[in-house]
């Protein structure tokens, strides 16, 4: 990102197309340049409480004061707030879509593609006796704003009816973003 950022990029853009999950804590850490600093997001029981605040610290992803990322990654990109276009479809689920929740609510981003899989939980693994693990779905996840998300897809912005035309979109949205003044930007689109 250092060697990218020194060309002064317009923008950025994070493809998460196609992204099935996994953790969610390194693909936080390795976003985090773009993601700012504080709270980006956080897991809600069905109670409605939240049960764990995703943060953000020095490039290191927390959840609530327990640090997740295994290397911190706390460069700042030269241009603050960048804009930043993500990429999305229907194969984007799970710690794809917690990815994409901690983009969400932030100014200067915009989303393209197609809906999410739809699967923006939060889950716990139990250990049972005879050695099978049980996964069990113990939260819905919340953005930065607190906008809830669950087993529903997470449109984007701007939808798209292919692949190749999520990116050439994103790209033109990107080149419409311009700078206002030093003291601050103003996004079309």
């Amino acid at each position: 990102m250092r060697d990218l950022d020194r060309h002064r990029p317009k923008g950025w853009v994070v493809d998460l197309r196609g992204n099935a999950g996994g953790s969610m804590y390194p693909m936080l850490t390795v976003l985090a340049p773009l993601l700012g600093h504080g709270r980006l997001g956080s897991f809600v029981d069905a109670a409605g409480e939240v049960s764990g605040r995703w943060l953000l610290r020095g490039g290191v992803v927390y959840v609530d004061d327990e640090a997740l990322s295994a290397t911190p990654h706390p460069y700042l990109p030269a241009e603050p707030e960048p804009p930043v276009a993500v990429l999305i479809d229907g194969r984007t689920m799970s710690a794809g879509e917690t990815t994409l929740i901690a983009f969400l609510g932030m100014p200067r981003v915009r989303t393209f593609g197609a809906p999410t899989a739809g699967l923006a939980t939060g889950n716990v693994a139990v250990d049972l006796a005879d050695g099978a693990v049980l996964v069990l779905t113990v939260a819905r996840e919340a953005d930065r704003t607190g906008r809830l998300y669950g087993n529903a897809p997470i449109a984007p912005d701007q939808p798209t009816p292919g692949d190749a035309d999520a990116l050439t979109d994103a790209v033109a949205w990107l080149r419409s973003v311009r700078t206002s003044s030093p003291g601050g930007s103003r996004v079309k689109g």
